[in-house]
């Protein structure tokens, strides 16, 4: 049986880098994915994300969010994914002295539904840049804020009878950037 893997388009990629790096510091991002879903012969899944919708207008209660998935389906309207909702993204930030972990809470857990994915992406504040090494269940960057460098690990779940993680796919050169 071939892995399951979830594609992240570049504008995909783009818009879940964009709202992690505008939440960075004040809460969680998170948003829906939208793309295709394929199953192989092998009973093998592909989810490939073409299109994000953070929602920065989530209430954010101590340690956990309340989302109302209405209102994504109301601003989808307009865009061609609108029937195609593959699930969603969300981050975890440094909270005190708790770095943002790439794992999910139970929280994170109960709220998984069957064959839809989640996208987390947790950030750890660090004192250097290292060199990222090559993980297939693994995107890793480095976002900047007023001078605290952050390192952002983004790891896919899905729900298939038991919680698993999905191999991922994304263009590398987004993350090319001159210094």
């Amino acid at each position: 049986m071939d892995p399951d893997i979830i594609i992240l388009k570049q504008r995909a990629l783009e818009g879940i880098v964009i709202s992690v790096q505008e939440t960075i510091k004040k809460s969680e991002s998170y948003g829906t994915l939208y793309g295709k879903y394929k199953e192989g012969k092998d009973n093998s899944v592909k989810w490939i994300v073409e299109f994000v919708l953070p929602n920065q207008l989530v209430k954010r209660c101590g340690k956990s969010i309340i989302y109302e998935r209405k209102k994504d389906i109301e601003r989808a309207e307009y865009f061609e994914f609108k029937d195609k909702v593959l699930g969603t993204f969300h981050s975890h930030i440094p909270v005190r002295e708790e770095e943002g972990l790439s794992k999910l809470s139970k929280e994170d857990k109960k709220d998984m539904e069957h064959n839809r994915i989640d996208l987390l992406i947790g950030i750890k504040r660090i004192k250097k840049e290292g060199i990222i090494k090559e993980n297939p269940y693994l995107i890793s960057w480095y976002p900047r804020d007023n001078g605290q460098i952050y390192r952002a690990d983004m790891k896919g779940y899905y729900l298939n009878k038991r919680m698993r993680r999905a191999i991922l796919k994304a263009p590398k050169d987004i993350f090319k950037v001159s210094k």
